[in-house]
């Protein structure tokens, strides 16, 4: 009576036809299917889907679904029961049940950190140990891990089935359908279980009703915060956007300093064109002494790609027309070193 039972009201979830994702839930609350698509529909790789929660003490477990494939009272997932015997064997490693699609466990410290389906994953084993950080790796053939799943199934307490619990109907209608198909001792069993649900989840229920009202409530009044950090966000990405192109580069007045310095050491020397456009400096000198200019501008540490572009003789005076290009040297601290 029980498989029957089993049969008519427990299906199990197929890792390839869910998406699972895992959060943080230090506070152990528990959220109506309302709450769950406005906080995690985003998440969700399918156009229409149901979320399906399991609550694990601080930790909430959710697998993405379409909606065609939860059609019974109560879904377990198939990774969740491979999960429950893998850490087990061992709680901190990765899994692969090799079949034509293969499916990955992930377990950390014996909580379950990743599941899904690929091809080949076998043949990436070192990639995922070390995406994961975990050193064991063990493989499952799709034969062993469909009697693991049905071993895991028949063991798993019916007290427990109320975690995976997902219907419309209320559980009085639930009630009735179980005491029409049960012997009486069974009935009697599953009458009490449903009737203590029935009263925690019209608690929880009226509950939750008044925790969203606060949420909206709350939301609302926040609605003048999050403006203040938008336009905050932006003031910071105009700043560092500043810094990058232009604080980054030594200060003008300084280089100019030193530039000038450089080319009057000798009287001779005469500045014909400067110009400094972004981090490009264009030096044009009429001179006797073109390398002795190049290594001084060099040594000043201001520039980088600092070179004679181009150089021809004045006849007039025997004097070198040089022309020099480079660019401004970013500061070290732009760089973090």
């Amino acid at each position: 009576m029980l498989e029957s039972l089993k049969d008519r009201y427990l299906s199990i979830l197929p890792t390839k036809d869910s998406f699972f994702y895992v959060t943080s839930n230090k506070e152990q609350k528990r959220f109506d299917r309302d709450i769950l698509l406005l906080n995690f529909a985003h998440f969700s790789p399918y156009k229409e889907f149901e979320i399906l929660p399991f609550y694990e003490n601080e930790r909430l477990l959710l697998w993405f679904t379409p909606q065609s494939t939860l059609l019974k009272n109560f879904v377990i997932p198939q990774s969740y029961l491979l999960y429950l015997y893998a850490k087990e064997q061992d709680n901190h490693a990765v899994y692969i049940v090799e079949d034509t699609m293969d499916t990955l466990l992930v377990i950390k410290n014996g909580v379950l950190e990743a599941t899904y389906c690929g091809f080949g994953l076998k043949m990436q084993q070192e990639t995922l140990l070390d995406e994961y950080g975990l050193e064991n790796l063990y493989t499952l053939n799709a034969t062993k891990a469909k009697a693991i799943e049905q071993e895991q199934l028949e063991n798993y307490p019916i007290w427990n089935y109320y975690r995976w619990y997902r219907n419309t109907q209320s559980p009085q209608e639930i009630l009735i359908k179980y005491l029409d198909r049960a012997v009486l001792p069974l009935a009697i069993v599953v009458g009490v279980f449903i009737g203590s649900e029935y009263l925690k989840d019209h608690f929880i229920a009226s509950y939750y009703e008044n925790l969203q009202q606060e949420y909206k409530a709350i939301k609302k009044k926040n609605d003048p915060y999050r403006k203040n950090i938008k336009q905050l966000n932006e003031e910071a990405t105009f700043t560092q956007r500043f810094y990058n192109e232009v604080l980054v580069y030594p200060n003008s007045t300084e280089v100019l300093e030193s530039l000038f310095g450089i080319v009057a050491h000798e009287g001779n020397n005469t500045i014909k064109h400067f110009s400094l456009s972004g981090s490009k400096v264009a030096l044009t000198v009429e001179t006797f002494e073109s390398i002795a200019i190049l290594n001084a501008v060099l040594k000043s540490g201001y520039f980088e790609g600092f070179k004679i572009q181009s150089s021809r003789k004045i006849p007039q005076n025997q004097k070198e027309y040089v022309v020099y290009e480079g660019s401004l040297k970013r500061s070290k601290d732009s760089h973090g070193e």
